[in-house]
């Protein structure tokens, strides 16, 4: 079963960006996170998800339902944090955070006053401070509380690490894995590999408008890319050869090139080097996208 299954989704702007045939499957139950560079889609993608906007051709199942035709099914079963307003429904600013929070939840469940009060105490929300008054941040919060409020079966958030102080951030991947465990299916957009790698089930790779591969993140070697610069007192040239490596860049006595192996391995190599400098990086998104690239490209590509 499928939470969200995109089939030859096509789309586009009218200043020519372009998603091209998305064809992705989103697993019940998983806690899925979509990687990629700001501008290549995942917002627009998770806006058709909701309905608010619509393919051009190919369809989206969301929980069973078409996402154009059965709109209001899926809005009533799932919850959608924006990474910003910008483009989204105004909020009413007479309103205070508690009465908005209490109206959406009434949508969708039971309201459940003591949830809100504890949901804006977590996240540093006044509860009774009007909508006028929030900034950005405060804004953010206020979307995420909206979406972790009843329990859905299907989470959407995009970017939900913006503007989320670190504590902040760790307090809402705990809420996101609660709910998760109760059986609902998270579905979130970052940048970062680490988030990938520490809270989800299943991923995909999304750059220009493509999903380029996907799933599940613990067999997904790409991003266990590290990035690894090494300077030795001589015999750079033979370096690549000794390490096994290809696709490296050099410079005078050091190279570099990125990782995707056992580190246990690469330490006991460097260990037969006369090594001067040694610099291991993290994954980033860049080390992702560079070691599809070096494997050719083909890695679980298009479908989880």
């Amino acid at each position: 079963m499928f939470a969200v299954d995109y089939n030859q989704l096509c789309w586009s702007t009218p200043d020519g960006f372009e998603l091209e045939n998305i064809r992705l499957r989103v697993p019940q139950g998983s806690f899925f996170g979509l990687l990629g560079p700001q501008g290549c889609g995942k917002t627009a993608l998770l806006r058709l998800t909701m309905g608010l906007l619509r393919p051009q051709a190919g369809t989206i199942t969301v929980l069973g339902n078409d996402s154009v035709i059965g709109s209001r099914s899926v809005r009533r079963q799932c919850t959608y944090a924006p990474a910003s307003l910008c483009g989204e429904a105004a909020l009413d600013s007479r309103l205070r955070v508690r009465e908005y929070l209490a109206g959406s939840m009434s949508l969708r469940a039971r309201v459940d006053h003591s949830r809100i009060a504890e949901l804006c105490h977590l996240f540093h929300l006044d509860m009774h401070e009007k909508l006028a008054h929030l900034d950005d941040p405060e804004r953010k919060r206020l979307m995420l509380i909206m979406a972790l409020l009843p329990e859905p079966a299907l989470i959407l958030l995009d970017e939900p690490s913006l503007y989320l102080t670190s504590p902040e951030r760790q307090l809402l991947f705990e809420q996101l894995k609660a709910l998760h465990e109760n059986g609902s299916t998270v579905f979130f957009t970052t940048r970062s590999v680490i988030e990938l790698c520490r809270y989800t089930t299943h991923c995909a790779l999304m750059t220009g408008g493509s999903i380029i591969c996907g799933g599940e993140t613990a067999q997904l070697d790409i991003l266990r890319s590290h990035r690894v610069t090494v300077s030795v007192r001589e015999g750079a040239d033979e370096l690549a050869a000794v390490l096994g490596v290809r696709n490296y860049t050099q410079a005078d006595d050091s190279i570099s090139f990125f990782y995707t192996g056992e580190m246990d391995r690469l330490v006991k190599l460097l260990s037969q080097l006369e090594v001067l400098n040694l610099r291991i990086e993290n994954p980033t998104l860049e080390s992702a996208m560079a070691a599809w690239h070096i494997m050719g490209g083909n890695e679980h590509a298009q479908t989880v």
